[in-house]
């Protein structure tokens, strides 16, 4: 998966258990709050597995910085190859 496609993945699947988390807080029932915070972390663990395993440099396979999700790299920092 290129790594432009990998940031939009996560940043998706982390926004969905934001919502998820906010829909939780207006829940009184003490079940099916715990049924949407189990949903939030599954979401959450999955957007971290996504960024491990996709969110590398398309050239030489090191992982990008994760302080580099809120704007583009230019370059790898690793190999110095432009990211396309």
């Amino acid at each position: 998966m290129h790594y432009k496609k990998a940031r939009k993945l996560i940043q998706a699947v982390s926004l969905g258990g934001i919502a998820v988390l906010i829909v939780a807080m207006f829940f009184r029932n003490q079940p099916v709050q715990t049924v949407l915070f189990v949903i939030v972390l599954l979401d959450f663990v999955a957007a971290g597995v996504l960024g491990i395993k996709f969110w590398r440099c398309p050239e030489c396979g090191a992982p990008l910085p994760r302080k580099s999700f809120d704007y583009n790299l230019d370059y790898c920092p690793s190999c110095g190859e432009k990211l396309k």
